[in-house]
């Protein structure tokens, strides 16, 4: 692949991704567009990934691309949040539809046997990397302010 110099694959490792622009990028530009490339690769990959991923996938992918410690608790919490949004979801339908008393209110999640490798829901696990890449360009916008980082390549 030719843009592969200019844009190594890292597998969405924040890490890496950070030291590549911050290190082999010499101005402002060049690493924007490098961060541009690399996220909308990644949106095409969370794309990919369905409506729901895989306890196991999510916990693999946040400890090695966005080096999270106790991902199994946060996993599990974001899990069991998920769950209580949409049971009031449920309950504010059956209040709009005056629902007869004796309806009883389902919420279809299916729980796993130890009740920690729950699904972990798209829009959740897409949120942890859109928050890492918007903390890489506040800082790369924080370089280019104080002028750590130049805007365009000198001479050019």
């Amino acid at each position: 692949m030719s843009g592969e110099s200019l844009n190594p694959d890292f597998d969405f490792n924040f890490r890496k991704i950070h030291d590549h622009w911050r290190q082999t990028l010499a101005n402002h530009a060049a690493a924007e567009k490098y961060l541009q490339v690399v996220e909308a690769c990644l949106q095409k990959w969370l794309e990919g990934l369905g409506p729901w991923i895989d306890f196991e996938l999510a916990a693999k992918h946040l400890r090695e691309d966005l080096e999270l410690s106790q991902v199994e608790s946060h996993l599990s919490w974001v899990a069991s949040r998920h769950r209580l949004l949409l049971t009031r979801e449920e309950k504010k339908r059956l209040a709009r539809e005056d629902a007869w008393p004796e309806e009883e209110m389902r919420v279809d999640i299916k729980l796993s046997a130890d009740g920690r490798h729950d699904a972990v829901w798209h829009e959740d696990f897409r949120d942890l990397y859109c928050k890492a890449m918007d903390r890489e360009r506040k800082e790369l916008r924080k370089l280019r302010e104080t002028g750590v980082m130049p805007a365009v390549e000198e001479g050019a």
